[in-house]
């Protein structure tokens, strides 16, 4: 149990550990809890190119011509998936690459499979990269699980998307014939 003199130096060190000032310390700070960035409420992270992103949303708005509101939400959450699941190679890469590297380099040194990775090796043998694989199964297994998500929630999201531009060129078609029709 604390003393009152050290619940008093507790009070005095909690005043003066307010948190980040600078924007640029807010910015790093905003960043503490990031893990792998699957399910980030950031889209763009780490060293990926936010022009890239823009392009990929341009892309999709030019091939689907939303209207506003409900589709262009759709198309925007279509970009945000794709973006996604494009992440996933390049994590499953880092990945075995990692669990290779720390296979390799604990066999070179005589470790089990527990000590720490050598950045340093730079060809890795298939014997350590099954091995890499086998230590980083879990992983390997919760990104599989994270791209079927994204996956499912790609093809709902294109399926809502067609069947209302199904439903707005349907009404719009109407309307033609009908303008027609009472010309």
């Amino acid at each position: 149990m604390a003393t009152q003199k050290q619940r008093e130096a507790n009070r005095l060190n909690a005043q003066k550990s307010t948190g980040p000032k600078s924007e640029e310390g807010k910015s790093v700070a905003r960043m503490n809890a990031y893990t792998h960035g699957l399910t980030a409420q950031t889209i763009v992270i780490g060293d990926e190119d936010p022009k890239a992103f823009d392009a990929l949303r341009a892309q999709l708005e030019a091939e689907f011509n939303p209207r506003p509101g409900l589709e262009a939400d759709l198309v925007e959450r279509l970009a945000v998936n794709i973006w996604r699941m494009r992440r996933m190679p390049v994590f499953e890469a880092a990945i075995i690459r990692l669990g290779s590297e720390q296979a390799a380099s604990n066999k070179r040194q005589g470790h089990n499979l527990d000590s720490l990775f050598d950045p340093d090796l730079e060809e890795v043998p298939f014997e350590d990269i099954a091995l890499g694989l086998i230590r980083n199964q879990g992983m390997l297994r919760n990104l599989s699980r994270y791209e079927t998500s994204l996956l499912n929630a790609y093809n709902r999201t294109l399926q809502q998307l067609i069947a209302l531009q199904e439903r707005r060129e349907s009404k719009e078609a109407e309307a033609k014939v009908v303008d027609l029709v009472a010309f």
